[in-house]
This record gives C-alpha cells, sequence and structure tokens, in this order.
C-alpha cells in the first residue's frame, strides 16, 4: 500500500510541475528574451508621442482608445513631453515608456504612456499619471 502511494504521490507531482510550465510557456513566453526593459525608446515610439501631443493627437492613439475620447485635441499646445533616459519596457507588441509630461500652466507630471504595435507602428493606448 505504501509504494502505491508513493507512486501515485509522485505521478501527481510530475503532472503538476508539467502543468506549470505548461501555463508559465504559454503566459510568460519561452524565458528566451523577448521582453527587454530599460533600453533606449524607439524613434517610432517617440513620434507617437509627439504626434499624441499634437493637434493630430487622435491620429497616434488605437481606434478603440479614440472611440472613448473627447473630439478636438487632446493636450494643450505647447505641451511636451521629455522621455526618462532607458524608460523603454518592451513585450512582445506591448510597451511602455515614462518621463516628465508639461502642459502649459500646470506643474511637470510624471506619466507612463502605453504602446501597442500594429501595423509597423506604435500606437497609444493610454497615458497615467504615475
Amino acid at each position: 500500500m505504501n509504494r502505491r502511494l508513493l507512486i501515485l504521490t509522485a505521478c501527481t507531482t510530475i503532472i503538476a510541475l508539467a502543468a506549470v510550465a505548461v501555463i508559465l510557456t504559454v503566459f510568460h513566453g519561452t524565458g528566451k528574451g523577448s521582453a527587454s526593459t530599460g533600453k533606449p525608446i524607439p524613434a517610432g515610439a517617440l513620434e507617437s508621442t509627439q504626434l499624441l501631443l499634437s493637434a493630430s493627437g487622435h491620429d497616434a492613439v488605437t481606434p478603440e482608445l479614440n472611440l472613448s475620447l473627447p473630439s478636438g485635441r487632446l493636450f494643450p499646445a505647447g505641451t511636451s513631453f521629455d522621455a526618462a533616459p532607458l524608460s523603454w519596457h518592451q513585450d512582445g507588441s506591448y510597451a511602455n515608456e515614462t518621463g516628465t509630461l508639461r502642459e502649459p500652466e500646470k506643474p511637470p507630471a510624471q506619466v507612463e504612456i502605453g504602446f501597442v504595435r500594429r501595423d509597423g507602428r506604435w500606437l497609444v493606448t493610454f497615458e497615467e499619471r504615475l
């Protein structure tokens, strides 16, 4: 009876470990470095950030986000963003950058801007004050 219990316990443990390995592989990649952190911000993402702050800001965001935004300019004229060096974090098609947002007549704010890569472009998915 003890031998049977030992074999059953060993098999259950092996199945549980295999399930954990499958889940980690599916949801977190294979660990071969698809995610990056602390990298220079790609030129395309910087361009999307500048477009977001311009009069054409709606062109920088995803269509889904655009549906929930008010019409007109998203940020006042004269708004700027200074990206923090090496603040780019990317995992596959998703990424974010952090930096300082400066809007006229407001104190500077630390923000995070999220992106998704679609059709060769970085589109903004969110902007959040930290």
